[in-house]
């Protein structure tokens, strides 16, 4: 699950908490926990994410699955199962060249 911890993030909840702590404001100190909290849930749920997918995979469901994009791009659509030639290699989905992150993916 640590694997899909976001450690910038971590760091600058460390920079931005520590002059929380000399003001002492019980306030202050309840957001940076639950700031923490939304951290540790958000690499949980990617782990979640993870696990589901590669099990529709084992089980032979077809994965739609999503790579690149960004601010000025679409991001690319690949149709993942086995039947089309894709194997799984750790926490990715693998064909040639191509590795796509299985939390990248959802049931088709």
């Amino acid at each position: 699950m640590f694997e899909y911890f976001n450690v910038g993030a971590f760091l600058m909840f460390i920079l931005i908490s520590v002059p929380m702590l000399f003001a002492r404001e019980k306030y202050l100190l309840v957001l940076s926990g639950l700031l923490m909290l939304l951290l540790f849930y958000n690499a949980y749920s990617t782990y979640n994410d993870v696990k589901n997918n590669i099990r529709y995979f084992k089980d032979n469901n077809n994965l739609i699955c999503f790579s690149g994009g960004g601010l000025y791009t679409s991001a690319n659509k690949y149709s993942v199962s086995k039947q089309e030639g894709w194997h799984r290699q750790k926490n990715y989905f693998k064909k040639e060249s191509l590795l796509i992150r299985a939390d990248k993916c959802e049931l088709q």
